[in-house]
């Protein structure tokens, strides 16, 4: 009988993954990154709507990092062991001129990146994307919507996930932990990707567009547990300045290691260049129009909505429904 091939390109179940890793040192690796999503998936459970449960994780062995992937019809997150590979590359990088301790500890920055890419294949599932664009069609304004609602939540929970970890803490010296790893992780897709042009791919938004997401999602969450969309709190405000200079900060010493001068800063010609919202403003108004009905399909049975019954609660004035605000709105 013929044995599995052992580089064979598969997916298993993380546990499984663990087992078929010989060296000790990269196996510790491994289980330091992936011991933090099965708890994490106990926080969306616990924030969010999670009516059709919370899809299985699938490690999948010798594979390229853009093989992660929410594969919807079988309820499945598919993380790529070259994604978790790749994490730990940044993660040693960051080492030569920034040591991030908090709050995880030894690879801090692994464990979020982790968490980040899980938690937002997760919330595509948890808040019913496919279903949406079964409605909205699969423009580029709605896909990057969908995108932007997965990158809010994620980075939402990870901030309650590390705020309980703690306990205590200051706010705003949470809210920094949290971005100053993400924005590593972050900052490296953006010298990687394929998307060059700001206006983003016909599936994502510029990967620059997407950092300063964070910052001003961050600045919203309080200890209410309620956001603030509207910037009305002067708090939020204080926040997004003090996580702004943080990000130059963060972006020089970057470049630096790279061996770029600050004037060839993409998130800052970025930032520079949406001053009037040219590039995210159609998003975020699809976004406006679209996340009601996201808030409200992602609280009822799949077969309550996969259906063209749902095209009525668009017409019975869902959209005059006052938003909850909760951590999923923005």
């Amino acid at each position: 009988m013929l044995l599995p091939d052992p580089d064979a390109r598969r997916p298993m179940e993380p546990a499984d993954f663990l087992k078929c890793i010989d060296d000790d040192e990269r196996r510790d690796r491994y289980s330091a990154v992936l011991e933090r999503l099965d708890p994490l998936a106990g926080v969306i459970r616990e924030r969010f709507f999670a009516v059709d449960g919370i899809p299985d994780l699938r490690i999948i062995k010798n594979a390229p990092k853009g093989d992660t992937e929410l594969r919807d019809i079988v309820g499945a997150v598919f993380i790529a062991d070259g994604l978790l590979d790749w994490f730990f590359e940044i993660d040693e990088f960051t080492r030569g001129f920034i040591d991030i301790q908090y709050p995880f500890g030894k690879w801090s920055v692994a464990k979020i990146g982790a968490m980040w890419a899980y938690a937002h294949e997760v919330f595509h599932f948890v808040r019913r994307h496919a279903l949406v664009e079964k409605h909205f069609g699969k423009s580029r304004d709605v896909r990057h919507a969908l995108e932007f609602d997965a990158d809010m939540c994620a980075v939402a929970v990870i901030y309650r996930f590390v705020q309980f970890k703690e306990n205590t803490g200051d706010e705003l010296q949470l809210k920094m932990a949290v971005l100053k790893s993400l924005f590593f992780i972050v900052r490296a897709e953006i010298d990687q990707s394929s998307i060059k042009e700001y206006e983003g791919s016909p599936t994502h938004p510029h990967t620059a567009a997407r950092l300063w997401d964070l910052v001003c999602k961050l600045s919203m969450l309080h200890d209410t547990g309620r956001t603030n969309p509207d910037f009305v709190n002067p708090i939020s405000i204080q926040h997004s300045l003090v996580m702004l200079d943080m990000v130059k900060d963060l972006e020089r010493k970057y470049l630096m290691a790279k061996n770029r001068d600050f004037e060839s800063s993409v998130i800052g010609d970025f930032l520079c260049q949406n001053s009037e919202l040219k590039f995210t403003r159609s998003r975020h108004e699809q976004w406006d129009e679209i996340s009601r009905l996201i808030d409200y399909f992602s609280t009822l049975p799949r077969e309550d909505v996969d259906n063209d019954k749902s095209i009525g609660f668009i017409v019975n004035g869902l959209f005059s429904m006052p938003s909850k605000h909760s951590d999923a709105g923005v």
